[in-house]
């Protein structure tokens, strides 16, 4: 229902609001705005040659605000804009000097911005024509059903005043239509064809350069996927498995490799190998060769790969000994062995750790007269695998007094041990597979032990690995035993433990004859050795009577 009443108060409502507006313009209307803007901080001038200048500047401050902007050439002013920009065009060779003032809707102007110049020359000079134009696609080879992206660049050339940009063409046609390129390359994306590029330089002025020397593509198109691989083969470790696999081969150029590991991809590979790290289990692999067109070949013949068992075996405990000489203690210790090769030795001196090395000797030079130390050594191996501690050997150092001290000494003759016998060791164990380099089994520590025992090999080389010192002890043995020798142009097997070398190795004749190894050596050490004791031993009765 209609309500008079509710009518009358939005009517008074309305006419209280209007009339608080109009005694809010009245006052405001009463008061003079007096306030100056303050000046654009800042003028740039670009000469756009040969006939413009590109004016801007920072914007002004004004108590109420500000309306606009006087601009002004070489004192004269030429425009008012609100913009806090202005093109200047029109204009003849010379300098332009420009400054700026601020103004507000009162009236009030600013003082003047800071000046810019700008200089307007008369350009009838021609850039010289870009150089080094190249065209490269990121394929020389696409399928008929897509586009090859191609890059284009050039050398920005010289101009007495500046270039402004190029146009480039693509066999005669203009790749921008009448846009300026401004920068030296372009990239474009084409169908299989061939096309060659020029570019042409253009200064401010409109003078345009010559040609550059052109460059020109040929983009195939390829739809044959490469070959196969083949030979794919797995070597496996404790926590990788390494891969590898003949190369395919492509009518144009294979680009790469996809490996398939449980038959989900792992990898995109340019060579024919990839070492996958993978925790303890089997795996089976697959390899496609792709071109750089995307044709993708067939996959390869899968092949299955179990992780070899991580080494947890620690190395045998090796021995050890201790002699004094007159500069310090003189350590040895004996081979120690490992399913997978020594590291190397710990060294412990009163059961404290002197020495980490991987030698089977050591010269304790820091030792005080009259002390006893005792000496212990374990071995690790890559895994960090430690042996027990070998026994202690424990002995006294005994420092010797100067010669001019020394009472006379008693005569001591020194001691020659009588010659010790001809040694003769046979073969133990059967050899009954191929030893090369790189074995690693328990017939290669039986195949190094026999030629240590016959001179062949030095008994720090008992590994159990079949590397370089043992390839070339074999190769001796093979030449003493008329097997195979270098001198033979025809030979083969030189260096290989193969069926006529484990004959000769399993040989009645070889098991049972006599090996004369060279213990003059051996000899002339112990004897060195024994009369070294000797004179220490007559020196201590001397001194301590």
């Amino acid at each position: 229902m209609f309500n008079p009443r509710y009518l009358h108060k939005k009517i008074f409502l309305s006419i209280f609001l209007v009339t608080m507006v109009m005694v809010s313009n009245l006052a405001h209307a009463q008061i003079p705005d007096t306030f100056i803007p303050s000046p654009p901080t800042t003028v740039s001038a670009t000469p756009i040659q040969p006939s413009r200048v590109s004016l801007s500047w920072s914007g002004a401050a004004d108590d109420i605000g500000v309306v606009g902007y006087y601009v002004y050439r070489n004192g004269v002013m030429i425009a008012a804009t609100a913009d806090a920009s202005f093109l200047d065009s029109g204009l003849s060779p010379g300098g332009y000097t420009y400054i700026i003032a601020s103004y507000d809707a009162a009236g009030n102007i600013s003082g003047q911005s800071p000046a810019a110049t700008a200089f307007l020359i008369s350009d009838t000079t021609p850039p010289a024509p870009p150089a080094g134009l190249s065209a490269v696609p990121v394929s020389f080879s696409i399928t008929s059903f897509s586009l090859a992206q191609v890059n284009i660049s050039w050398t920005a050339p010289t101009d007495n005043v500046g270039v402004a940009g190029y146009y480039l063409y693509r066999n005669g046609t203009s790749l921008t239509g009448n846009i300026l390129l401004n920068t030296t390359s372009y990239t474009e994306s084409i169908i299989p064809g061939t096309y060659t590029y020029i570019a042409v330089a253009y200064d401010a002025a409109g003078n345009s350069s010559g040609q550059s020397s052109p460059a020109t593509i040929t983009i195939v198109s390829d739809n044959n996927p490469p070959s196969v691989p083949i030979n794919l083969t797995a070597a496996a470790g404790t926590s990788q498995i390494a891969l590898s696999w003949a190369s395919s081969t492509d009518n144009i150029k294979v680009a790469g490799y996809y490996v398939y590991r449980n038959n989900v991809q792992i990898a995109n590979v340019a060579p024919p190998s990839y070492s996958d790290g993978v925790s303890a289990g089997t795996y089976n692999y697959a390899v496609t060769a792709y071109d750089a067109a995307g044709n993708i070949s067939g996959q390869s013949g899968g092949i299955s790969a179990t992780t070899l068992a991580a080494d947890t075996m620690a190395p045998s405990t090796p021995s050890i000994s201790a002699i004094a000489t007159s500069t310090g203690i003189y350590v040895t210790w004996g081979q120690s062995f490992d399913s997978f090769g020594i590291t190397g030795y710990y060294l412990y001196k009163d059961g404290a750790q002197i020495a980490n090395i991987n030698s089977m000797s050591y010269l304790d030079t820091n030792v005080a007269s009259n002390t006893l130390y005792a000496y212990t050594v374990s071995a690790y191996d890559a895994a960090g695998n430690i042996s027990d501690q070998a026994p202690p050997a424990k002995i006294s150092f005994v420092s010797l007094p100067a010669a001019s001290a020394l009472p006379s000494p008693i005569y001591a003759p020194p001691i020659t041990p009588a010659a010790p016998p001809v040694t003769t060791t046979n073969v133990s164990g059967t050899f009954t597979i191929s030893l090369h380099y790189g074995s690693r089994n328990s017939q290669v520590m039986v195949l190094q032990s026999f030629l240590a025992k016959n001179g062949y090999l030095g008994q720090d080389a008992l590994t159990g690995f079949f590397g370089a010192l043992t390839e070339q002890a074999i190769k001796k043995f093979q030449c003493d035993r008329g097997i195979v020798c270098s001198g033979n142009p025809t030979a083969t097997g030189w260096g290989f433990v193969g069926v006529k070398t484990r004959v000769a190795l399993n040989s009645p004749a070889i098991n049972s004859s006599s090996i004369i190894i060279n213990t003059s050596s051996i000899q002339d050490l112990q004897t060195q050795i024994l009369n070294l004791q000797r004179q220490v031993q007559s020196l201590q009765k001397q001194l301590n009577p």
